[in-house]
């Protein structure tokens, strides 16, 4: 199997954890959580139509219809989670090793205060991948 090493500095790192973890949610129907309500929310915004406040009972309905007829899933935060899909997996666990590596990228105090979050714990894989490898190489 081939392998590749990808240089990423530390937006570019957090970039690529929102993407993979967006992509592996999706996969799943998880569409109430996270990034995809913030960038409607931010787009919202932008377009000058209102505060997302004003809306956001009216999203989560859309987001539900959208749950409702593409995955089948009848109830605000029901989803398909590990196991669903074999890429979601996959996705899910490159996450959880980016997430932690911004963990162990952060100032110890931080990452004290942190350390009772998930992203604190060490990443285990459900996907059949292996995990993939992320080392700081400066600071």
């Amino acid at each position: 199997m081939k392998k590749f090493t990808i240089e990423v500095n530390e937006k570019q790192l957090r970039l690529i954890n929102q993407a993979v973890e967006m992509r592996s949610r999706l996969i799943c129907g998880q569409l109430y959580l996270g990034d995809l309500q913030d960038m409607c929310c931010e787009a919202y915004e932008k377009s000058g139509q209102g505060k997302w406040g004003d809306i956001r009972e009216e999203a989560e309905q859309d987001m539900l219809m959208l749950q409702r007829k593409y995955w089948n899933l009848r109830h605000y935060g029901a989803s398909y989670g590990l196991g669903y899909d074999k890429t979601a997996d996959v996705l899910f666990d490159m996450h959880k090793v980016l997430d932690h590596a911004i963990y162990l990228s952060m100032p110890q105090e931080k990452r004290e205060e942190m350390r009772w979050t998930v992203m604190a714990d060490k990443p285990m894989a459900f996907g059949e991948e292996e995990l993939i490898k992320v080392k700081e190489i400066n600071s």
